[in-house]
């Protein structure tokens, strides 16, 4: 049963005239196997067609909201979709990433069984043609506590709430 006050996942995803990707972005999130999320859509005054686009999912699905950033920035959009955020987690998807369907799911699964606040999973870089796995497993707690967080990747982390 999925509970809209307080999901278990709020996925945030930042955009800005993102076209060429939006849709596959947003159907990898639509599609996860955990059903009980919210996706918080930040565009910054898309010109391309992202937020017509953000706009038609938001009326098909009632966990998609589109809330539009009157600042094209980055950091802006984050904070705001943070702050609108319900989850007991909070993720974010990039608006040029995509997602496996089981990911959301996996994460959560994780953070509940160990009691975890942050959560990072292995990913893929498509890049200039080629494709680059990128293990993320640290080989200790030291390595965990020193390891700076990386803002620019932040598909892959998946964030506890102080509630």
């Amino acid at each position: 049963m999925m509970n809209y006050n307080t999901p278990k996942v709020s996925i945030v995803v930042p955009s800005l005239n993102s076209i060429s990707y939006i849709r596959e972005c947003i159907d990898s999130i639509l599609n996860q196997t955990l059903k009980d999320i919210e996706i918080l859509c930040i565009d910054a005054n898309s010109t391309d067609g992202t937020l017509e686009v953000l706009k038609n999912y938001e009326k098909k699905d009632k966990r998609l909201r589109v809330i539009i950033s009157d600042k094209k920035s980055y950091g802006y959009q984050m904070n705001l979709g943070i702050k609108e955020a319900k989850g007991e987690y909070l993720g974010i998807v990039e608006s040029d990433d995509y997602i496996k369907t089981n990911m959301y799911e996996r994460l959560y699964e994780i953070a509940k069984k160990n009691d975890c606040e942050v959560v990072k999973g292995d990913f893929y870089i498509f890049a200039y043609g080629k494709t680059e796995y990128v293990n993320v497993l640290r080989n200790s707690c030291e390595d965990i506590y020193n390891y700076k967080v990386n803002w620019n990747k932040d598909i892959r982390i998946f964030l506890g709430s102080d509630g």
